[in-house]
């Protein structure tokens, strides 16, 4: 490894790496040098390169790996098992985008190429790493008990959100390869849940993108799922509502709505207890350094109090790849393993079977 400077590949230059990751490593020049970039689209590739003062350019992952050391690479492609794989089986450490995998056999694959070879593999869950979050999830774990929470997502498209970014949309891909990227995301998911009505298929892949990181909220306060004990889809797969059994006992009901004409982003956790409730709120994650706030009801000396605290405005994302760097170097877990993203994958298969229109 090249010293605690950290030689890292971007696999996938689009959205959330022009908007995240590219500044945040930028930022970084201390723990990352930017070695490649690697997109479909040559003309993005190479448009990035000249702007962040990268020296190489890609369209396979494959020719990238042959051609540049690295010690890490960011998989930040729609789909990710290819690319997951290359890399930890040319002895690079990987960060890799939610959601992981889309089956449970991608995610075992995943789980074992990282442990057989060595390497560190961390989810790019950024919620974990948002300071108003551990505060949040701190509090939860310290309730003398939790008796109920609620998980609750209503939002609308992202692209209200980033008309303040300059994003680059590169429109000379080859289309075959378009093609064969978004055929074998189908057939991973087919895999997953096998041939369902529209409305429980629309569902499973809006869990994909949104209910990976409603899990590992839910993680970080309540630990993990021991079952999923009902669910109904409804409104064509873009309203879903779940109970969900955690240790201890306690239950979560997660309820997940897609608003199509709206410039919203609500996503809040709240546990409840005998004596207090501890409420987490975030933003739009696109909203960068806009603080996730915590609000605390309760009893003190006898009187009921209710406080909001905002802890601070430093960036989950950034947050994030300074945890990847610390893992890598010094060998320590991160504290979002590929491990998580094979138990979210088992939970969000099992949202969706336990719904009544799922076919088996």
């Amino acid at each position: 490894m090249s010293g605690t400077r950290l030689r890292v590949g971007i696999v996938g230059t689009g959205l959330v790496a022009q908007v995240m990751h590219l500044p945040h490593l930028q930022s970084l020049p201390d723990l990352y040098e930017i070695v490649a970039l690697c997109d479909l689209s040559a003309r993005t590739a190479q448009t990035l390169a000249r702007r962040y003062g990268v020296p190489h350019t890609f369209t396979d992952i494959g020719d990238m790996l042959d051609t540049v050391e690295l010690d890490a690479a960011l998989i930040l492609t729609p789909y990710h098992y290819p690319q997951v794989m290359a890399a930890l089986s040319a002895g690079v450490h990987v960060f890799v985008e939610k959601p992981m995998c889309v089956n449970l056999a991608e995610a075992a694959d995943m789980v074992d190429a990282a442990r057989r070879n060595g390497l560190i593999g961390q989810l790019g869950y950024h919620k974990p790493y948002d300071p108003g979050y551990e505060t949040g999830a701190a509090m939860v774990r310290a309730m003398s008990a939790v008796r109920m929470a609620t998980m609750y997502v209503a939002h609308g498209p992202n692209e209200p959100f980033l008309e303040h970014y300059e994003i680059l949309r590169g429109n000379d891909a080859d289309p075959d390869r378009v093609a064969a990227t978004g055929r074998a995301m189908r057939q991973a998911q087919q895999q997953a849940i096998g041939e369902q009505p529209e409305h429980v298929a629309r569902a499973y892949g809006g869990l994909l993108g949104s209910g990976c990181h409603q899990l590992s909220i839910m993680r970080g306060c309540l630990g993990r799922v021991e079952d999923v004990l009902s669910t109904e889809i409804w409104n064509g797969g873009r309203s879903i509502a779940a109970t969900l059994k955690f240790e201890r006992g306690v239950r979560c009901v997660f309820t997940a709505v897609f608003m199509p004409d709206i410039r919203l982003f609500d996503e809040t956790f709240t546990a409840c207890g005998d004596d207090s409730s501890t409420a987490i709120r975030f933003p739009s994650p696109f909203l960068k350094h806009a603080p996730t706030m915590v609000a605390r009801r309760g009893m003190e000396n006898g009187r009921y109090v209710e406080r909001e605290i905002t802890t601070d405005y430093r960036e989950a994302f950034r947050n994030e790849l300074i945890h990847f760097h610390r893992s890598v170097t010094t060998g320590t877990p991160p504290r979002t393993p590929l491990e998580h993203g094979a138990e979210d994958a088992a939970t969000m298969i099992a949202i969706v079977r336990s719904c009544p229109d799922f076919v088996t």
